[in-house]
């Protein structure tokens, strides 16, 4: 598994212009000895994956030089690593899980090893930072020590939901709150294009964006996870334009842009089509085409073209937005920077009337 895992990770390398074939000299992060973390709770589980809370990380003195950022207390034979001016408590440990199917393992395991080493490269305040590894790639016990997020959009979105049946009498205090709480979930899609833009602007298709793929730190600050179907479009993979050979049919169907279920040849512009999905989501509260089945949303999205009612109380700029993103034709979607700049003019134009 070991020697699979790393022919994949050279791979990355080839004819890229963020990793290197030389997978020993092109260091990912700090990485931690298995005995150094004490695992917590579950938190969550996804297809392959476990993630826990990191009740407290120690290791031996001779294990610091691993480590950056740290400080190292001294405890008898172990140290307590405090991470700059943080407690373990606001880490998470991301495993495979033990639990799952042999065939499927091996995927979730080179999956993890590949979300490592593109964190490592990668530096945004939207984009959820590694803080370091554990153990060996290929391994079934490697990891990986990330930042702990208090929820998912998903979840958020539901809070949203509830928050938006209760009874209100109509007041003008009443609409100011509505107008508060709509801004704030277009913030949520600035922040996310924020992200999107940067990761494009490194020729990276996220390729499974969703809500369940977002996340909201304890100071409300969007951040994307889960690089594990990510990947770096080269030039070896060019055809014309922005279309690369791909592999089809990559990512979640609810979100996944036609081309992507129909053909093997798309780009960038495959993830503004599900952020189109996300932010129609943010702006109705609600789930588009929840009773269909696989079968049924593939014929009527991705045979007839069709896309989520916008009802007439839409502001015509988000509803401009939409449209364009979800557009069947790939070239005339926005690029995540003209969708960040848009979002950015109206939040700030609607918080002067609020001011």
């Amino acid at each position: 598994m070991r020697r699979r895992c790393r022919l994949s990770l050279t791979r990355m390398g080839q004819d890229s212009s963020i990793f290197s074939e030389d997978v020993e000299n092109d260091p990912c992060c700090p990485n931690l000895p298995i005995r150094a973390i004490a695992l917590g709770r579950v938190l969550g589980k996804g297809g392959f994956n476990s993630v826990r809370t990191l009740e407290k990380m120690h290791f031996d003195s001779s294990d610091a030089t691993t480590v950056t950022n740290a400080t190292v207390l001294s405890d008898g034979d172990y140290s307590v690593l405090s991470a700059a001016s943080n407690s373990p408590k606001d880490y998470v440990v991301k495993q495979v899980r033990r639990s799952i199917k042999s065939n499927m393992k091996y995927n979730g395991i080179i999956d993890l090893a590949k979300e490592a080493r593109f964190l490592s490269k990668l530096s945004h305040n939207h984009i959820i930072q590694i803080v370091s590894t554990g153990g060996v790639p290929g391994d079934s016990d490697y990891f990986l020590i990330l930042e702990r997020l208090e929820k998912s959009l998903s979840e958020q979105l539901l809070d949203w939901q509830a928050d938006s049946v209760k009874i209100r009498i109509p007041s003008k205090k009443a609409k100011l709150e509505k107008l508060t709480s709509r801004l704030s979930r277009f913030e949520v899609g600035r922040q996310i294009a924020s992200a999107l833009s940067y990761l494009h602007s490194r020729n990276i298709v996220f390729r499974d964006l969703k809500p369940d793929n977002i996340g909201i730190d304890s100071t409300g600050c969007v951040k994307i996870f889960d690089f594990g179907l990510a990947k770096e479009l080269r030039s070896s993979f060019h055809i014309e334009g922005d279309i690369y050979k791909n592999t089809k049919n990559a990512g979640t169907r609810r979100y996944m842009a036609p081309e992507v279920f129909l053909t093997e040849q798309y780009g960038l512009s495959a993830d503004v089509y599900s952020f189109s999905i996300i932010l129609w989501e943010l702006v109705t509260l609600k789930t588009p085409f929840p009773n269909l089945s696989k079968e049924e949303h593939a014929t009527f999205v991705f045979g007839m073209n069709c896309r989520p009612n916008i009802g007439f109380g839409w502001p015509t700029l988000l509803k401009a937005i939409v449209k364009c993103c979800w557009s069947e034709e790939p070239t005339e979607r926005l690029t995540f920077q003209q969708i960040e700049e848009a979002l950015s003019a109206y939040i700030k134009s609607k918080d002067k009337q609020l001011s």
